[in-house]
């Protein structure tokens, strides 16, 4: 009997056929070269249970139990390669070593903690498309967590602590509304987001995302339309009311400034005021920030295929 796709998926609509359910809600599996072969094997097979799931949802269950005891013996196996000598740690004692150490791409622990909390739980909460998508997202994260093992901390850790303080740079930079030049026109921002900072090299990469100010009335089908923009910087620099760096697209100066103006700033002031009294506004943010994360994955598997500075 030919197998039939689990009902469950029917609420996706990237999983209308196998062949776009592999294309777009699963993706291409990776590990360095430095990963040992029995983590690799172990992370394959984790991943064709993802592929099966398309016709068997539950399968999806078995492999993020099966990914969350990947990473506990990729932690184990590891700590081993550093100190030439098997542990006794458990996972919980593991998790907050390889945390403390600067090896897990991640500013917050509990959220491996509760890998390992769901680990000793179940997952049948997740029972329907949407929620399967969550899981599936984790699987893959924890690939990452396990590339990221083999990875220089030290630069973990300064890559860490940078985008925390230019987080809060751009917080301060942006919050009365900045003007962005793209494509040699200006527009308005309100959020600037340092999304990842590649410090591999001699000279750092800086990857921002950029949301623009944008009309709160729907158009004709009935939606909000807003624009962001990726932007990818060298040489940056905080110089009072501007940030200016090397635009990597073009290799040209770039400037990012503060409003000063009385027009712009009047049409920034206009639209944070209703933005505060748009219905849901929080929901609709969420929405236009979603992009983050995704980017922000893309960008660490790119990083994490670069062989410079990485550890046996």
């Amino acid at each position: 009997m030919e197998p039939i796709k689990d009902d469950i998926w029917q609420l996706v609509s990237e999983s209308s056929t196998w062949l776009s359910f592999k294309e777009t809600v699963l993706q291409p599996v990776y590990f360095k070269e430095e990963v040992p072969t029995e983590l690799k094997e172990a992370g394959i097979i984790t991943h064709k249970l993802l592929m099966y799931s398309y016709y068997e949802y539950t399968f999806i269950e078995v492999a993020i139990t099966q990914a969350i005891f990947l990473l506990d013996k990729a932690l184990s196996v590891r700590w081993k390669q550093i100190h030439g000598r098997k542990t006794d740690k458990k996972f919980s004692a593991l998790i907050n070593w390889f945390y403390d150490k600067g090896y897990l791409e991640t500013l917050n622990r509990e959220r491996i903690h509760n890998l390992r909390k769901l680990r000793n739980s179940k997952v049948h909460d997740a029972n329907n498309g949407i929620g399967g998508m969550g899981i599936i997202h984790q699987v893959y994260w924890i690939f990452d967590l396990i590339n990221g093992l083999y990875e220089n901390p030290e630069l973990r850790k300064q890559r860490i602590e940078a985008r925390y303080k230019l987080a809060n740079q751009f917080k301060s930079f942006v919050q009365d509304g900045v003007i962005v030049p793209i494509h040699e026109k200006k527009y308005i921002a309100f959020s600037i987001s340092p999304v990842f900072l590649d410090n591999k090299s001699e000279s750092p990469i800086l990857h921002l995302y950029i949301s623009l100010i944008f009309d709160l009335q729907p158009k004709r089908d009935g939606k909000i339309h807003y624009s962001n923009h990726k932007l990818s910087v060298a040489d940056w620099r905080f110089d009072g009311n501007h940030f200016k760096a090397t635009n990597l697209a073009d290799g040209k100066p770039i400037t990012i400034s503060k409003i000063t103006d009385k027009t712009n700033r009047m049409k920034f002031g206009n639209w944070h005021n209703d933005s505060k009294n748009y219905p849901d506004f929080s929901l609709l943010l969420f929405e236009i920030l979603a992009p983050v994360t995704k980017l922000e994955t893309d960008l660490l598997r790119q990083f994490h295929k670069s062989n410079t500075n990485s550890l046996q």
